[in-house]
């Protein structure tokens, strides 16, 4: 088991994905005519939230970093047991950003799927039940 930072999972990556979309869905539902004040108060709030957000994982990120290089530094010893595992002991920064992108859009592929699954099932059943009563009616 990993042990990451609180909020840094599949449904903090999810809400600041759903918040930094909000603006362009409420620009759509403006130019319809079905937007408000209200809601564009609401979005903007979103928007502080997730800024603040970013803003202290990037502040706890930079200060992981010192940690962990300090630790290094007087603990030198700490470190070959990863970097004989993992070869340099260090994954390139954008894989380790791109991971839980990746795997956010797997996990709504595989819900994508599976309610097409579940929808292609529902009207095979209905159309079971359908010709069984026109076959009960003859």
């Amino acid at each position: 088991m990993n042990v990451g930072l609180p909020g840094t999972g599949l449904g903090g990556l999810f809400y600041l994905l759903a918040a930094l979309i909000m603006p362009f869905v409420e620009i759509v539902q403006t130019v319809r005519g079905r937007s408000s004040r209200t809601r564009w108060w609401l979005v903007a709030r979103q928007w502080i939230f997730v800024s603040l957000i970013l803003l202290v994982f990037t502040g706890e990120f930079w200060l992981l970093e010192q940690i962990l290089t300090v630790s290094q530094r007087l603990s030198p010893g700490m470190f070959t047991q990863g970097q004989q595992i993992f070869g340099t002991g260090e994954l390139s920064p954008i894989v380790i950003a791109l991971i839980p992108f990746v795997t956010l859009a797997l996990l709504m592929l595989a819900i994508e799927v599976f309610a097409l699954f579940r929808r292609w099932r529902k009207h095979r059943y209905a159309s079971a039940q359908g010709q069984r009563e026109r076959q009960r009616q003859t």
